[in-house]
Order: C-alpha cells, then structure tokens, then sequence
C-alpha cells in the first residue's frame, strides 16, 4: 500500500495511520497491530501517557514493531512513520529533551517520525516547539507539529520566529465537523492534516444519514470506507481505531474506488461544527 503525502520538508508521511488507544491488553494490542501491518498499514499513532491494559502504549508499540520486523525481514524501522505526542505536563516542566528522548527508549528505536504538541497549553506550548526544534536539528525527530490548535494559535508560535514550519497539525475532522477555516490556513502554510475520529465515532447523523448510505451502496463499500476516502481525497491522513482485525483490513482498503466531486461535496456539507473532543475540559485557558 505505497500512498504517502510527502511533508515541507521531504519526509514521506503515509496517507492513512491506525491509532494505539483504547486497547484493553497487549495481546489485543499486538494482534490488531500486527493484522494492520500485514494489511498495509505502516504509520502508527501514540502517546506518552496512552495506556494499554496497564501498560504505557509507547512500549507496548515499540515490542510490536520490533517483534514483527524480526520474523518479517522484507521490512525495516524505514518503512514505518510513528507519532509521538508531548502531554501538558510534560510542556510545564520543560524538560522536553529528556522526555523525549524517554519515548524514543519506550519505542525502542532511534527517532520519532512525527513528534506533536498534543494540546496548545497557555504560556508553555510556544518555548515547547522551541526546544523541539533543536530536537529536529539533531535528528531526533523527522518532523514536527500541532494538536489541537486554533489559527490563534499558529500565530502565536510564527510571531515567535521559528526556524522550522510546522509539517503537521493533527485534529479533530470529520463530515459534522470540517474546521474549514482551520484546514485552508493549514494548506496556505503548507501543513499536512492528520485527522483523529475520522468517522465521527460514527453518531447518528452519520451512522443513520441516507446520503452517505446512497454513496456507500453506489461502491459497494461500507460507510467506513466512503468516509476514509474523503479524507484521503481531501489530502488528509485519516487517524483510524479497531480492536476488529476484519474491520482493520475493510479501513485499509480505500484505494480501489474513487468518489466524484459532487460526493465530496455532499459529504462535506454534513458539517455541523460539532465536536466530540472539547478543548475547554482538556486543556485550561485554552
């Protein structure tokens, strides 16, 4: 599955990514990772503080990834693009060199793919990216980026002069919720879109919406992959979740069809500004 966006700064960053939560154990863990790996999937997503059944997800992650490239040697740490997130404490204690260096050794590899700032926290995020970059410099890290962010936001951390633009920013996107305005700034400053609940938990007015199923019948294809379409479509890397190894391969398997503009355009009209992840209970002042 060769479809890769490549960043501003050359990096090849694949144009679909299975997400690491809500795993119960790290046998489910592995068995799902390990099905979306041999379906195709090569970029997974992650964070410091993201548990799985009591077990930090970094590591967990980092025992798959290894464990599957030694009995599978026709792939290398290369072919793979992980992403790693800084979590609001670890931006109020500055100490962002050994934190990340700490996930590099919970991953056990050399590098982080994509390293982001999960959440925008008042007064730490800007200093963060700041020593991020140095991180960049010293190829710790191949990419940066956001989470979370608003245009106000972006602002902020251009005012401050950066040496390295952003080459990612990842949100919250899907048909009830677009954030247009967010997605054009990020496409005028050349940042690539990684969208999380990419299918909207699929709500009711999702689930239940007779336009979607009309497409969905049209290609033969179910609800969940029309949506992933229209992110690939759109140029963003969807962010999808399974426990299902079934539904896994069914997510991955979106590049055989290709929907109209007039069936963008009507999936697109579905936004409703709606948000499942708020930003006021999770991150103060913002």
């Amino acid at each position: 599955m060769e479809n890769n966006y490549i960043l501003n700064n050359g990096v090849k960053m694949p144009s679909i990514i299975m997400g690491t939560t809500s795993f119960t154990s790290f046998r489910q863990m592995n068995e799902a990772i390990c099905s979306a790996i041999d379906a195709g999937c090569r970029a997974f997503d992650t964070s410091r503080f993201y548990r799985t059944g009591g077990e930090e997800t970094e590591k967990c992650l980092g025992i798959i990834i290894k464990n599957y490239l030694k009995s599978n040697s026709y792939l290398t740490r290369e072919d793979f693009f992980i992403t790693t997130k800084l979590a609001i404490p670890q931006l109020i204690r500055g100490s962002i060199e050994k934190d990340v260096i700490e996930s590099i050794n919970k991953l056990d590899t050399e590098y982080i793919d994509s390293l982001l700032i999960h959440w925008p926290f008042p007064d730490y995020f800007v200093p963060a990216y700041q020593k991020m970059e140095e991180l960049y410099k010293k190829g710790l890290v191949k990419t940066l980026g956001m989470s979370n962010c608003q245009i106000r936001h972006f602002e902020q951390l251009f005012d401050a002069g950066l040496e390295i633009n952003p080459q990612v920013h990842q949100l919250e996107l899907h048909p009830l919720n677009t954030a247009s305005e967010t997605v054009e700034y990020c496409k005028k400053k050349n940042i690539n879109i990684q969208a999380y609940s990419p299918l909207g938990k699929m709500l009711d007015p999702i689930k239940n919406n007779e336009t979607l199923k009309e497409i969905a019948n049209k290609h033969e294809k179910s609800l969940a992959q029309i949506l992933l379409r229209w992110h690939y479509q759109l140029g963003f890397a969807p962010i999808f979740r399974s426990k299902s190894v079934d539904r896994i391969k069914n997510n991955l398997e979106l590049f055989d069809f290709r929907l109209s503009e007039d069936e963008i355009e009507l999936i697109s009209n579905l936004n409703q500004n709606y948000k499942i992840c708020t930003e006021s209970s999770r991150c103060p002042g913002y």
